[in-house]
């Protein structure tokens, strides 16, 4: 016989082999198990389930269909913004309790200007739920020439704020293009961003946000 079907042959080998086939098996059936309760009709809702991040592809329709759901733990950033004169520092952290809709824009902005009243039309039909709609102004130009620019659009049931300093936009993790809106949930936790713009006073939109809410 060759040596090295010998070898193969030795009880430490068969010991080997037979083990490796046993983990297999056992990561096999550890992730079959997964696929079939998330498969489960209703996975999404009550129990156990209901812990865990919300991704239900059935949400992303329509104006919501470029949300990305956010697959990697994110809390709200604990940074100080909104301390330019004239406004009190903030954190976002300090909505923690509460759903939020959180709307990075800009003044030199065409797309953010033009989506922001949908916001406010957002704002005010999710007034019977514990959601906050913030619109933060990341813009170098400040406050006057934000609160004018929404003043201008009639957008006045949101919770404007400003990020003049962009430590919030930093800290986000945010893109290059404006306008980006991120939904997070009671917990603090994203549960996921839109980069561009939406229409948010959608059925959509206004579905996500309940779902969001609801949990």
């Amino acid at each position: 016989m060759p040596s090295f079907l010998k070898t193969l042959l030795t009880p430490r080998m068969l010991l080997i082999v037979w083990g490796g086939f046993g983990a297999l098996f056992v990561l096999y059936v550890i992730i079959a198990a997964g696929v079939q309760r998330a498969d489960r009709p209703g996975a999404e809702l009550g129990g156990a389930a209901e812990q865990r991040p919300l991704r239900d592809a059935r949400l992303l329709v329509g104006e919501m269909a470029e949300f990305n759901y956010a697959y990697t733990a994110r809390s709200t950033p604990t940074v100080v913004f909104n301390d330019d004169p004239g406004g009190a520092p903030t954190r976002l952290s300090d909505f923690r309790g509460r759903t939020l809709v959180v709307n990075f824009w800009a003044t030199w902005c065409a797309p953010c200007k033009k989506e922001l009243p949908s916001l406010n039309a957002l704002a005010g039909r999710v007034r019977d739920i514990e959601v906050d709609v913030l619109t933060v102004a990341a813009d170098p130009k400040g406050r006057a020439a934000a609160e004018a620019a929404l003043a201008d659009l009639g957008v006045d049931d949101v919770t404007a704020l400003m990020d003049k300093r962009l430590a919030l936009a930093s800290a986000i993790g945010g893109q290059a293009a404006l306008p980006i809106t991120i939904i997070y949930d009671r917990n603090g936790d994203e549960v996921g961003r839109l980069v561009g713009e939406a229409d948010w006073a959608s059925q959509e939109a206004e579905a996500l946000v309940r779902r969001v809410a609801a949990r």
